[in-house]
Protein backbone atom coordinates (compact mmCIF):
# COMPACT_ATOMS: atom_id res chain seq x y z
CA UNK A 1 0.00 0.00 0.00
CA UNK A 2 1.53 3.45 -0.94
CA UNK A 3 1.65 6.13 1.21
CA UNK A 4 -0.07 9.28 0.36
CA UNK A 5 2.20 12.35 0.35
CA UNK A 6 1.65 15.23 3.12
CA UNK A 7 -0.21 17.45 1.10
CA UNK A 8 -2.85 14.75 -0.29
CA UNK A 9 -3.77 13.32 2.93
CA UNK A 10 -7.74 12.03 2.87
CA UNK A 11 -9.41 14.76 4.09
CA UNK A 12 -11.34 12.98 6.90
CA UNK A 13 -8.18 12.63 8.42
CA UNK A 14 -8.26 16.11 9.27
CA UNK A 15 -10.66 15.63 12.18
CA UNK A 16 -9.79 18.19 14.76
CA UNK A 17 -12.50 19.82 16.49
CA UNK A 18 -11.86 23.17 15.13
CA UNK A 19 -11.88 22.07 11.51
CA UNK A 20 -15.54 20.36 12.22
CA UNK A 21 -17.00 23.71 13.61
CA UNK A 22 -15.65 25.34 10.44
CA UNK A 23 -16.96 22.91 8.76
CA UNK A 24 -20.47 23.18 10.32
CA UNK A 25 -20.64 27.16 10.27
CA UNK A 26 -19.62 26.63 6.39
CA UNK A 27 -22.05 24.31 5.84
CA UNK A 28 -24.90 26.26 7.75
CA UNK A 29 -23.87 29.74 6.04
CA UNK A 30 -23.99 28.05 2.20
CA UNK A 31 -26.91 26.65 3.33
CA UNK A 32 -28.86 29.47 3.85
CA UNK A 33 -27.18 31.71 1.11
CA UNK A 34 -27.76 29.24 -1.63
CA UNK A 35 -31.84 29.09 -0.67
CA UNK A 36 -31.91 33.36 -0.59
CA UNK A 37 -29.37 33.79 -3.50
CA UNK A 38 -31.86 31.01 -6.12
CA UNK A 39 -34.93 33.60 -4.78
CA UNK A 40 -33.15 36.44 -5.97
CA UNK A 41 -31.82 34.86 -9.15
CA UNK A 42 -35.66 34.25 -10.46
CA UNK A 43 -36.65 37.43 -10.50
CA UNK A 44 -33.62 38.97 -11.41
CA UNK A 45 -32.83 36.55 -13.87
CA UNK A 46 -36.36 35.03 -14.54
CA UNK A 47 -38.60 37.87 -14.11
CA UNK A 48 -40.41 35.31 -11.98
CA UNK A 49 -42.37 35.77 -8.49
CA UNK A 50 -44.09 33.57 -6.21
CA UNK A 51 -42.79 31.49 -3.87
CA UNK A 52 -41.86 27.45 -2.81
CA UNK A 53 -44.88 27.14 -0.75
CA UNK A 54 -47.26 29.06 -2.80
CA UNK A 55 -46.03 28.40 -6.38
CA UNK A 56 -46.48 28.73 -9.45
CA UNK A 57 -45.11 25.95 -10.60
CA UNK A 58 -42.63 27.32 -13.16
CA UNK A 59 -41.32 28.89 -10.37
CA UNK A 60 -40.68 25.75 -7.93
CA UNK A 61 -39.29 24.01 -11.43
CA UNK A 62 -36.76 26.44 -11.84
CA UNK A 63 -36.24 27.03 -8.00
CA UNK A 64 -35.15 23.56 -7.34
CA UNK A 65 -32.62 23.55 -10.71
CA UNK A 66 -30.79 26.66 -9.63
CA UNK A 67 -30.51 25.76 -5.97
CA UNK A 68 -27.35 23.22 -6.58
CA UNK A 69 -25.40 25.15 -8.45
CA UNK A 70 -25.78 27.89 -6.59
CA UNK A 71 -24.79 25.73 -3.88
CA UNK A 72 -21.79 24.40 -5.17
CA UNK A 73 -20.27 27.60 -6.22
CA UNK A 74 -21.35 29.13 -2.36
CA UNK A 75 -19.93 25.62 -0.58
CA UNK A 76 -16.46 26.54 -2.45
CA UNK A 77 -16.22 30.23 -2.00
CA UNK A 78 -17.62 30.41 1.28
CA UNK A 79 -15.44 27.16 2.37
CA UNK A 80 -12.23 29.56 0.91
CA UNK A 81 -13.40 32.35 3.17
CA UNK A 82 -13.08 30.29 6.21
CA UNK A 83 -9.59 28.65 4.72
CA UNK A 84 -10.55 25.05 3.79
CA UNK A 85 -10.48 25.60 -0.11
CA UNK A 86 -8.99 22.20 -0.57
CA UNK A 87 -11.84 20.57 1.52
CA UNK A 88 -15.01 21.87 0.08
CA UNK A 89 -13.64 21.98 -3.11
CA UNK A 90 -13.51 18.01 -3.11
CA UNK A 91 -16.99 18.05 -1.52
CA UNK A 92 -18.66 20.27 -3.97
CA UNK A 93 -16.30 17.78 -6.95
CA UNK A 94 -17.78 14.91 -5.18
CA UNK A 95 -21.05 16.16 -5.18
CA UNK A 96 -21.74 16.67 -8.81
CA UNK A 97 -19.76 13.64 -10.01
CA UNK A 98 -22.12 11.19 -8.35
CA UNK A 99 -24.15 11.90 -11.24
CA UNK A 100 -21.48 10.72 -13.46
CA UNK A 101 -21.30 6.59 -15.01
CA UNK A 102 -18.49 4.90 -12.18
CA UNK A 103 -15.17 5.01 -14.84
CA UNK A 104 -16.46 8.57 -15.44
CA UNK A 105 -16.23 9.92 -12.10
CA UNK A 106 -13.33 8.44 -11.56
CA UNK A 107 -11.48 10.11 -14.11
CA UNK A 108 -12.87 13.61 -13.30
CA UNK A 109 -11.91 13.33 -9.60
CA UNK A 110 -8.47 12.10 -10.90
CA UNK A 111 -7.91 14.81 -13.02
CA UNK A 112 -8.87 17.30 -10.48
CA UNK A 113 -6.51 15.79 -8.34
CA UNK A 114 -9.04 14.33 -5.59
CA UNK A 115 -7.23 11.89 -3.08
CA UNK A 116 -8.94 8.49 -2.83
CA UNK A 117 -10.78 8.85 -6.12
CA UNK A 118 -9.77 4.88 -6.83
CA UNK A 119 -13.66 4.10 -7.76
CA UNK A 120 -15.04 3.52 -4.53
CA UNK A 121 -18.48 5.38 -3.54
CA UNK A 122 -18.03 6.44 -0.20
Amino acid sequence: MSETPPNQQPLWRDNGALHWAVVMVVFSITGSAAAFGSGHILRGLFGLHGSFGDGPWSYRLIYLLTIPPCYSVLLVVIGTLFGKHRYFKTRALKMWTRLLPGSLRVRVLQAAGVAGAEGKRP
